[in-house]
């Protein structure tokens, strides 16, 4: 099985700057448990889950996501 076959291409994100409860209402809007947290030029620099925004002290999701992301890249395959 590949990434690509369980992955979603509409990708929900916040910024560092958004607030916590503006990630709360996205994660409940969508009924998803985390979001990647985005620069301004979509540079994926972390992520906040439910966990974080529960148990974790802070208002902006820069202060309460996870960094160190490890992240796969989905990579075209031209077939002959």
């Amino acid at each position: 099985m590949k990434a690509e076959d369980v992955m979603t291409t509409r990708v929900i994100t916040v910024t560092e700057n958004q607030t916590r409860q503006q990630a709360a209402r996205l994660l409940s809007q969508h009924r998803i448990s985390g979001l990647p947290v985005v620069t301004n030029e979509n540079v994926v620099v972390g992520v906040v889950t439910e966990y974080d925004i529960i148990s974790k002290e802070g208002q902006k999701v820069g202060e309460l996501m996870t960094r160190g992301v490890i992240s796969v890249r989905r990579i075209q395959t031209w077939k002959r």
